[in-house]
């Protein structure tokens, strides 16, 4: 009897440190899916910033590109206006005292 009492004393004792083990080892595990997860998390964070890094460089390229056209643009208008000024002004200055002067 006492060898039988012995025997599962020793089982269940063997029971016990096998699910401590495993408990354990569980532990191990999720702190080490915990660390990986951080690892990508941070991993995926850099590529993000990275992407946008990227596409604001291109953004700002792509704007100054459209200022300096913009900018060039205007240049071109203004000196036609003052072309034309230069052609027309007093014919306008007429045109206009003459309109003034009749109402």
């Amino acid at each position: 009897m006492d060898s039988i009492v012995r025997t599962i004393v020793d089982m269940d004792k063997r029971a016990r440190e096998r699910t401590k083990e495993d408990r354990e080892y569980i532990e191990k595990i999720d702190a080490e899916i915990s660390i990986e997860a951080e690892k990508m998390q941070q991993e995926h964070q850099e590529r993000a910033r990275k992407v946008i890094e990227e596409n604001e460089r291109a953004n700002r390229k792509k704007i100054n590109e459209e200022l300096r056209e913009l900018d060039r643009r205007a240049t071109e208008i203004s000196e036609h206006l003052n072309d034309l000024y230069e052609q027309k002004g007093e014919e306008w200055a007429e045109s206009l005292a003459a309109r003034a002067i009749a109402d």
